[in-house]
């Protein structure tokens, strides 16, 4: 690895979410709700259900893993 992307490495902070998947849609994608009650968002991933929480990247939307059936709080900083 050379010097550019071990600095590069350094900030690829991966921001996650959690959300519940609500609805899967027939592209593919998933309809899911976060903790805080916002609007919908769509999400990506393969192997999940309905019912699921998910951990997800908050940039790419993309379902990481299945995350803990707890109660989430979110508080905004």
């Amino acid at each position: 690895m050379n010097f550019l992307q071990q600095f590069q490495a350094l900030f690829q902070h991966e921001r996650r979410g959690v959300a519940k998947l609500v609805v899967q849609n027939l592209d593919g994608t998933w309809e899911a709700r976060t903790s805080s009650g916002n609007a919908p968002i769509r999400l990506t991933g393969q192997g999940y259900e309905v019912g699921q929480n998910v951990f997800y990247n908050m940039s790419t939307r993309r379902i990481l893993e299945t995350a803990p059936n707890v109660q989430v709080i979110e508080l905004q900083v």
